[in-house]
């Protein structure tokens, strides 16, 4: 089944520290790793959050496995010395597909029943709750989730139920005064369009910059266009605001090989390739 990918978790200025393969919703999970919370840690007392991609979606288990393993060995280990990566191993293994049994399962809820946290401990938790659900980065995750979301009919009348009779502080009616006057667009499309023009930061730029590297392409193969005529495919690679042109070619495949290459000298693994693979096997050999 074609269901796996390949993910990385990268520093706020763009590399990487660690490189995964996994199926469902495995890379967003915090690994059991030393070096890994280490590094997470760091990012978080920093004040930034560390980046989360899929390099390449749509593979089978096995081109998970080797993908996963020719980009650790690219960036190399931090636990043997040889580079920037948290990962344990030289990746390719792993549980996969596991599904814990009726009785696991029962076990583990039987060991969990009956604790009981302590004033401070439950106050921490909380803390920690509250902090994650105000950050920028969370309340951008929650927006994206929920964005095209209908609800029920059934669903808006409780909504709609729970909000009536509600009494609001001046407080609250004051900045709803504020951010509805003179508003045809709505609060949040106003304040989207403000948004438009505003300076950007070095560092959301280079997040802005890898995120558009790493994005396949949005009609087939990345950096192939089709010519008007419909029987000829030209490619172009923009390297730093730089757009060269690759050529033009009988068939998307060999345009699209052309770009690889061409992004391949420029990036190496840290962008998207139409077919990595190849590289894979080039970094491997």
């Amino acid at each position: 089944m074609n269901n796996f990918y390949v993910y990385a978790w990268l520093r706020p200025c763009g590399t990487p520290f660690y490189i995964g393969k996994g199926v469902g919703k495995r890379d967003r999970q915090v690994k059991n790793n030393p070096i890994f919370k280490n590094i997470l840690s760091k990012i978080k007392r920093s004040g930034n959050e560390p980046v989360l991609i899929r390099i390449l979606e749509n593979l089978d288990e096995d081109e998970a496995f080797e993908m996963e393993k020719a980009l650790i060995k690219s960036y190399g280990r931090k636990n043997n010395g040889t580079g920037i990566l948290a990962n344990m191993t030289d990746g390719g293994d792993g549980v996969s597909g596991w599904v814990a049994s009726d009785e696991t399962r029962s076990k583990m809820s039987e060991s969990q029943k009956g604790k009981v946290f302590s004033p401070e401990t439950r106050k921490k938790i909380g803390d920690a709750n509250k902090a994650r659900r105000q950050s920028e980065g969370t309340r951008a995750k929650l927006s994206a989730l929920r964005t095209g979301t209908k609800l029920s009919e059934d669903h808006r009348k409780k909504i709609g139920e729970s909000l009536k009779g509600r009494e609001r502080s001046e407080e609250h009616r004051a900045k709803l005064s504020v951010a509805l006057m003179g508003n045809k667009n709505g609060s949040f499309t106003n304040l989207n369009i403000s948004r438009v023009g505003r300076p950007l930061g070095d560092e959301h730029r280079a997040k802005m910059t890898l995120a558009r590297r790493m994005a396949p392409g949005r009609r087939g193969y990345k950096g192939v266009s089709q010519r008007s005529c419909g029987k000829k495919w030209r490619t172009e690679i923009n390297v730093d605001g730089a757009i060269t042109y690759l050529g033009t070619y009988t068939n998307p495949e060999d345009a699209a090989r052309a770009y690889d290459k061409a992004a391949y000298e420029a990036w190496g693994f840290n962008c998207y390739l139409n077919f990595p693979e190849e590289f894979a096997v080039k970094e491997a050999a």
